[in-house]
Order: C-alpha cells, then structure tokens, then sequence
C-alpha cells in the first residue's frame, strides 16, 4: 500500500472536520505541520496514523506478568 504525504498542512489546512489532525516534526518540537489526510471514523487522524497510535500505545504497555 503507498500512502500519498499530504506535506506542509497548517492547522488552518486542518480545520475541516475530515482532515487528520497527525502533528508532522519532531517529538519535541511544537507542530507546525499536520497530516490532512481524510479521517477514519471518529478519530482525529487517518487509518494509518490511528494504526500507528495504537501500536505505540501497545508497546508502551506493561508486561502482564
């Protein structure tokens, strides 16, 4: 699958309510550009980036030992 890059979105490109709101940069840099690809369902961000967040998310969690 290739996902087409929607580069340099401000948050002014983002204001609809169907464009990813994904921060694009560094960690810890304030966002200055954004995704704005469509959304995935009641999500902030497109699939890919909804997908990617779950999976951090997955991996930052504890063993269950």
């Amino acid at each position: 699958m290739v996902m087409k890059m929607n580069i340099n979105k401000t948050i002014e490109d983002v204001a609809d309510e169907n464009s990813c709101r994904y921060p694009l940069g560094e960690i810890n840099d304030p966002p200055k550009y954004f995704c704005g690809g469509v959304r995935y369902s009641n999500s902030p961000y497109c699939k890919v980036h909804l997908e990617l967040c779950t999976h951090k998310k997955e991996l930052d969690l504890p063993s269950k030992s």
